[in-house]
């Protein structure tokens, strides 16, 4: 997630410009594991996850989906 920052900024803007695209790889796994934690008991998460919440496992377990696979939940 982004830190917090005053958008009138601009050195700081860029600053955090600079990071998420420098460190894209981890941002992205950052905000996956965010959203992971907040939604592990959801019953569409349960249901495949079994309780883990890191990468491998979400890579691994949770197939593509289109909106009508998971619309009952």
């Amino acid at each position: 997630m982004l830190p917090k920052f005053d958008p009138t900024n601009s050195k700081a803007c860029l600053s955090i410009l600079e990071d998420v695209t420098t460190n894209a790889k981890q941002v992205q796994d950052s905000v996956l594991e965010a959203i992971l934690s907040r939604n592990a008991q959801t019953e569409y998460l349960k249901g495949f996850l079994n309780g883990q919440l890191d990468k491998q496992s979400f890579k691994n377990n949770l197939p593509v989906v289109t909106y009508e696979d998971y619309r009952p939940y």
